[in-house]
């Protein structure tokens, strides 16, 4: 379970993505799920949920 809370650089709707960063870490976050959500650019948001890396780091 990995549990974040880090600064919302940008997001994307169509790939169902948002990257959120903290200092020099970044973090892609799947965000299909809450695509009736409003994000808003440089707000802190919480995300709880399975940390998956993937091969190619992306």
């Amino acid at each position: 379970m990995c549990h974040a809370s880090h600064r919302l650089q940008e997001y994307s709707l169509e790939t169902g993505l948002a990257t959120v960063i903290d200092g020099s870490d970044i973090l892609k976050v799947s965000i299909e799920q809450l695509k009736d959500l409003k994000f808003q650019v440089g707000s802190v948001y919480q995300f709880i949920g399975e940390l998956l890396i993937q091969p190619d780091n992306k």
